[in-house]
């Protein structure tokens, strides 16, 4: 439903009192018009004077013909005009003419329509002709999606704030209000009743019709691990196992790096094939994958885990040990692999599908393509959720599970640095590298080859050399995307080693990088990354224990919007209070059927979000009035 974006008066105002720019509604007597080349100009008489006025359109546009005729009949005509200030001098731009069943109404904006005949007011008037129709239509369909949640009216009006005032005359108010309070009150409602109508769809989710039966006890392969589970592991493993038997179609497993997801996640997939079901485990890379591949067939050796990998790649792992495949088979137990997956699944079906840093994988990716409706039980982890998942969090629409305690000690301090301490970060470096441990450069452009707008970021293959000339080749290291295979593998085997003391490198090792002894990481633009994106980076350091840096150094003077964003890093050390920071800031995304993972959560409404805010006080009324939401007249567990 396309609601307003703004509105305007077109009741006849004033030219003079208005500001530049502004738009405003004039009532005259063209004097004269004329046109030369593409420009037609002219003078309009009102009673606060005469102004000059000019417009761009076309010779056979409406707008100017009837412009032309109104200078020779020299008959009153209203005109929406933008005042525009020359000097000391006031122009009238821009003319456009006012439909009949618009005047002396305060209407609607809308966003631009791809139509561009229906762009602006034309728009207004178009569906003024159908007003009525589109109104009884769209009321019609409301009170239908309405009717399933088995609500009460009273109780439905309580909880949208919707007090002696009809559904019709909400839509018919929305778009042609009397006043500005009006239109906000009755936008208000709308904005409610979206809200309810997405939490009563997902109380409706589609839940798992037939649990698999778990043969053991939760601990049964804790014993497996090579140190002993915390309480919140076990309790993750056994909160999720128990999630999926009472039917949740998917739960959320939260945990910095380092705190023991994958083990997690593991333990869960057992069970699951113990039970008899099919496992797959998408990632985001490669080297991520191999990391989770080589942990769960050093945990049970007895199960078929397989590798799933583009056929350039079988042979070089085949070679390596792994057990591989191009496609997927019933026979096998658990499958890992990147969105691979999905493309060549063969239509094997899974009880559980694990998606593991889910930030960096699509929506669409996880949900429409390999969850089969009924049977799948979706299982995200991450250290910081996409806006999306966080909202379904803080909203109690999905059962999630956090784990927050390190085996060992450990603490990243983050800093943002102005773009003229260099100098500074250069010495924090030294430091660090003089005291035996390994430094990490991120930076957000590989070579110096690109023009244009990234020509003050430092990019990657330049800084390299920079550092060679202080350290040697021997202890500086360059990994990106740009490079072979080889060479980044011989990159990462140098540092991993002790030889190298100094990596630079792109977002290329985000995710799924252990590098030992890695204490310092330097984001050089972190302006140009996402909140996510710079703590999986910080993620990397302190992996052993200890006290880490993260420095974020920009190359210029960056937006106030880049700067909280930044600060906000800085202020959040944990992936859980960055998720809900980052929801704050970029909402929440398309928690209905759509794919958004941040920004605006449509639903019902179009061009508008459904706050957070009303969203979550939606949830709150319901929760506090004991309200059934579904047809099954059962509130959904969470």
């Amino acid at each position: 439903m396309r609601l307003p974006t703004d509105y305007l008066s077109l009741n006849v105002g004033s030219a003079l009192d208005c500001q530049d720019g502004s738009t405003v509604v004039v009532r005259g007597v063209i004097t004269r018009w004329q046109r030369h080349y593409r420009r037609g100009y002219g003078e309009i008489s009102t009673n606060e004077g005469r102004f000059e006025l000019s417009s761009f359109d076309p010779a056979s546009s409406e707008i100017n013909q009837a412009l032309r005729f109104a200078a020779s009949d020299r008959h009153t005509i209203e005109l929406l005009v933008k005042v525009k200030d020359v000097g000391q001098q006031r122009y009238l731009t821009t003319p456009k003419l006012i439909p009949d069943s618009l005047r002396l109404k305060r209407v609607g904006l809308y966003k631009t329509c791809r139509v561009k005949a229906l762009n602006g007011l034309s728009y207004s008037a178009k569906l003024s002709e159908y007003f009525e129709g589109l109104i009884a239509a769209s009321a019609s369909y409301i009170r239908e999606r309405i009717s399933s949640m088995q609500l009460p009216p009273a109780k439905l009006r309580e909880v949208i704030e919707a007090h002696g005032i009809q559904l019709e005359d909400v839509l018919r108010e929305v778009h042609y209000p009397s006043d500005t309070a009006r239109a906000q009150t009755c936008f208000s409602i709308l904005q409610k009743l979206a809200s309810l109508l997405m939490v009563a769809s997902k109380a409706c989710d589609s839940r798992i019709d037939a649990p698999l039966t778990f043969k053991k006890e939760v601990n049964a392969y804790f014993d497996r691990a090579s140190f002993c589970l915390t309480d919140e592991q076990q309790g993750a493993v056994r909160g999720i196992l128990s999630a999926y038997q009472q039917g949740a179609p998917r739960s959320v497993l939260m945990g910095d790096v380092g705190t023991g997801k994958t083990i997690v996640g593991a333990m869960v997939a057992r069970h699951f094939v113990d039970a008899g079901g099919r496992v797959a485990i998408m990632i985001p890379s490669v080297i991520l994958g191999i990391q989770i591949y080589t942990e769960l067939v050093d945990l049970f050796p007895e199960l078929s885990v397989c590798f799933l990998l583009n056929r350039a790649e079988l042979a070089r792992f085949k070679e390596r040990g792994f057990n591989v495949a191009a496609e997927v088979s019933e026979s096998m137990d658990i499958v890992v692999g990147t969105s691979a997956i999905i493309h060549n699944r063969a239509s094997v079906e899974f009880d559980l599908v694990w998606v593991d840093e889910e930030q960096r994988l699509g929506v669409s990716q996880k949900e429409a393509e390999l969850v089969t409706v009924g049977r799948t039980h979706l299982l995200l982890s991450s250290a910081t959720c996409i806006p999306r998942t966080q909202a379904m969090l803080e909203l109690g629409m999905v059962p999630y599970f956090a784990i927050t305690r390190y085996h060992t000690p450990r603490q990243v301090l983050t800093e943002l640095f102005s773009h003229n301490q260099v100098v500074d970060v250069v010495h924090r470096v030294q430091d660090t590298v003089a005291k035996g441990f390994k430094v990490l450069f991120i930076c957000t452009k590989r070579e110096s080859l690109q023009e244009g707008s990234q020509q003050d970021r430092v990019d990657a293959q330049s800084l390299y050399q920079d550092w060679v000339e202080v350290y040697g080749k021997d202890s500086v290291k360059l990994a990106h995307g740009g490079l072979s295979k080889e060479v980044n593998d011989q990159a990462m085997t140098d540092m991993k080693s002790g030889c190298g003391r100094i990596l630079v490198s792109t977002t290329f090792v985000e995710v799924g990088v252990t590098i030992p002894n890695l204490m310092h990481v330097v984001i050089i633009n972190p302006e140009n990354l996402g909140l996510m994106q710079l703590h999986q980076i910080r993620g990397r350091v302190a992996r052993s224990g200890g006290v880490g840096y993260c420095d974020l150094i920009p190359t210029k003077p960056i937006s106030d919007d880049s700067l909280i964003r930044l600060k906000t890093l800085c202020e959040n050390e944990d992936g859980f209070s960055l998720a809900k920071a980052d929801l704050l800031l970029r909402g929440m995304g398309d928690m209905g059927d759509g794919t958004a993972q941040s920004g605006q959560g449509k639903g019902l409404l179009v061009d508008h979000a459904i706050e957070f805010e009303s969203l979550n006080a939606v949830i709150e009324k319901v929760e506090s009035s004991s309200l059934m939401l579904g047809t099954s007249g059962e509130k959904k567990q969470s």
